[in-house]
């Protein structure tokens, strides 16, 4: 369903109807859409058998101008997800696949190529090789990689000692991993002033979003580092120093060929149990129920740790609901919590 007949870009809203329809009459509808997430999910819960949602406008060769919301969608789905429009040239295509996508839709960048046989065979080799690539697993994205005689890596920063420094005073120090949008961060923070929290996200949009909250709440017991996870962890916690690790709602890479991404792996909770003092609590939660049960076996097999609750918790006063887990919840959603305490 297109809205603009000069974009062609599509009506979504009317798309979202017609794709409730024809599966009610027994059609498998692969549906064009947009690149919003929201829409992906909701063309795929009202039954279509895969989602494809543009790179850019149709005709365009613009390439992929979005590829972020491509890797919400990708996560999120469970249906095939094909890139339709907008493909331009052969690292378009290759970019495409290396994103995860199942297969990329063209036309008019073989057609309009001016050695179409020859771009037809680019586009093969683009996608096979893009493919190939996602398997592969890409080497995280770093700014530089230099390295001397003697590797500093492994070595905590003098300054992860302690984080004294960052908020100018001796206080409970509690991380906060993957605050989304920061709505939990910022209200357990006002409600709980004693304590300092250390959010880490890697989304620009969220990390805005809970500075805006800081700004707006007066709040001075939270600090926020933008990177990854792990080497976070890793790198800038000093051993025994967490009163407390705070997981809720990570990705749950819900695609089982993408559960190997999952936060929740034997590896980083041994990271994290070393870094949490004896008596710290590292309270997880999902609405994932396969990930759940990922959760509670990765959690109770370290040694390190011990379950607070007999198999799931139920969720404390401290964890406020989130508007999007009120909604949930009104549909009749799940919601595992999970509470385990430093030996």
């Amino acid at each position: 369903m297109l809205g603009d007949p000069n974009t062609l870009y599509p009506n979504v809203i009317e798309t979202l109807e017609a794709a409730e329809i024809l599966v009610a009459e027994g059609f498998k509808v692969m549906v064009y859409t947009s690149d919003d997430p929201i829409v992906a999910k909701q063309l795929e819960d009202i039954g279509c058998v895969a989602v494809m949602p543009l790179a850019s406008l149709i005709g365009s060769g613009m390439g992929i101008l979005n590829p972020w919301n491509l890797q919400l969608i990708i996560g999120n789905a469970k249906v095939p997800v094909v890139v339709d429009a907008g493909v331009g040239t052969a690292s378009d295509a290759a970019v495409a696949m290396e994103l995860g996508c199942d297969a990329v839709l063209m036309n008019t960048a073989v057609a309009k190529a001016q050695n179409p046989v020859l771009m037809a065979q680019a586009m093969k080799k683009a996608v096979e090789a893009g493919r190939e690539a996602f398997l592969a697993g890409r080497m995280p994205k770093k700014l530089y990689s230099a390295s001397s005689s003697s590797p500093a890596s492994g070595l905590i920063s003098p300054k992860a000692a302690s984080w004294n420094w960052l908020f100018g005073r001796a206080a409970p120090q509690i991380l906060e991993i993957g605050f989304g949008m920061g709505e939990t961060t910022a209200t357990i923070a006002q409600e709980h002033p004693e304590n300092d929290y250390l959010g880490i996200e890697v989304h620009t949009p969220g990390v805005g979003s809970l500075l805006k909250r800081i700004a707006d709440g007066h709040l001075e017991n939270v600090r926020i580092v933008q990177h990854d996870a792990v080497e976070v962890v890793q790198h800038m916690i000093a051993p025994a120093a967490l009163e407390g690790v705070h997981l809720f709602f990570p990705d749950p890479w819900p695609k089982k060929r993408h559960h190997k991404r999952r936060l929740i792996r034997p590896e980083f909770v041994a990271l994290l149990a070393s870094r949490m003092k004896p008596g710290a609590l590292v309270h997880a939660c999902t609405d994932w129920e396969d990930y759940a049960q990922q959760m509670l076996q990765v959690l109770s097999a370290d040694r390190a740790l011990e379950n607070a609750a007999s198999g799931y918790a139920e969720r404390p006063e401290i964890r406020p609901e989130t508007k999007f887990e009120r909604r949930g919840l009104a549909l009749g959603h799940s919601v595992w919590d999970l509470i385990f305490r430093k030996i």
